[in-house]
């Protein structure tokens, strides 16, 4: 069974089949926006930030991630990316000493592994902070299953009875950020969190010889790499289901209530076969190909640069810095204050993200 990493324990805990089937394998041919932040985030709290790339500027900037950092700076010493080990079957957890990003080598391949992104020990307890960037929020701290075993871990590796847990989130679209209230751990939780986990570790070596007990659709799958190969995915479209009388009541409910299985089916094909298209072009036959492509979102103004201008200009500036907006707020002068908006640097370049869709081939 390949590894199991603290980032796909959500997933696994709702479908334990998707730790054991075929998936198709990343490839990131270069650093993204995510992992650039933590890179900066890393050198900020440990008091050398490097400078910032383009990409994160705006971030590294924003009063409210530093306000978020200087918060945690105040919580005691962070570390930062430090790799866990274990194995809650057997009780036991350590931190891992390998240099390499990711690299957990140093564990036997049968434990979990994960990196926690800052941890922040203290006498009688741990404190363990996820950053998460992009549009999509992930689980809450209390039902976050990469943090509930990396504060097991850590509790285990220190010899400390309490974590807390907390995620750092930045999200995309602006430079909104914030750490989100912690949720705290006792003895009791960790020692639950450790059963469930253990319980996992159960169900992914039965699911080794009988993967289609452990199938589960739902959330889950959207993010899954195994979804092109899933027996129940293949299941569901291959069965939609007979004919049925519209005309009456029963017959009109249960249309209506196959219909909506029939989305979440057609949502569920669609995100395997954009998964599928991510790793292997689809071909249509028809001179067109389903295929991941480079994208470029739409161009920002940069508040910090862009309303003195605007006050310099006898423009109020607007509530929402948008073009459209400050065209109204400009009117007949909106090509020269866009050019001197340009000039300045306080227009943003759009960021550059990945979609896929049907291209000419």
């Amino acid at each position: 069974m390949k590894r199991i990493t603290a980032s796909s324990l959500q997933r696994y805990m709702e479908c334990p089949a998707s730790a054991v089937l075929p998936a198709y394998s990343h490839h990131n041919d270069g650093a993204s926006v995510g992992t650039l932040l933590h890179e900066w985030v890393e050198g900020y709290l440990n008091g050398a930030p490097p400078v910032p790339s383009p990409e994160i500027e705006q971030w590294a900037r924003s009063p409210y991630l530093l306000a978020a950092l200087d918060e945690i700076l105040e919580m005691g010493a962070p570390n930062t990316e430090v790799k866990f080990a274990g194995n809650p079957m057997a009780g036991e957890a350590q931190a891992l000493q390998t240099l390499g990003q990711r690299d957990y080598s140093e564990a036997p391949q049968d434990w979990i592994c994960g990196t926690a992104d800052i941890v922040i020990r203290h006498p009688d307890s741990v404190t363990v902070i996820d950053l998460k960037t992009g549009y999509t929020d992930p689980p809450p701290a209390n039902r976050n299953w990469q943090l509930k075993f990396l504060a097991w871990a850590a509790s285990r590796a220190y010899g400390v009875t309490e974590a807390s847990i907390g995620i750092l989130r930045v999200w995309s679209g602006g430079d909104s950020a914030a750490l989100l209230p912690l949720v705290k751990l006792h003895e009791l939780d960790l020692d639950l969190i450790q059963d469930a986990l253990a319980n996992l570790q159960a169900d992914l070596s039965e699911a080794e010889h009988a993967p289609d007990a452990y199938l589960s659709t739902g959330p889950q799958c959207r993010f899954c790499d195994s979804l092109p190969f899933c027996p129940a995915v293949k299941a569901e479209v291959s069965a939609l289901g007979e004919e049925v009388d519209l005309s009456t009541d029963d017959g009109a409910a249960e249309a209506w209530r196959r219909l909506e299985t029939v989305e979440a089916i057609a949502k569920r094909a669609r995100q395997a076969l954009e998964r599928r298209a991510v790793f292997k072009p689809i071909p249509l036959g028809d001179g067109r190909v389903v295929a991941e492509v480079d994208k470029e979102g739409r161009e920002s103004i940069d508040g910090a640069v862009a309303i003195p201008i605007l006050r310099e200009l006898g423009i109020q500036p607007p509530v929402s810095l948008s073009k459209t907006a400050i065209k109204k707020a400009a009117k007949k002068n909106y090509d020269a204050v866009m050019a001197r908006l340009a000039k300045a640097g306080a227009i943003k370049p759009g960021r550059k993200y990945k979609k896929v869709e049907v291209v000419d081939g």
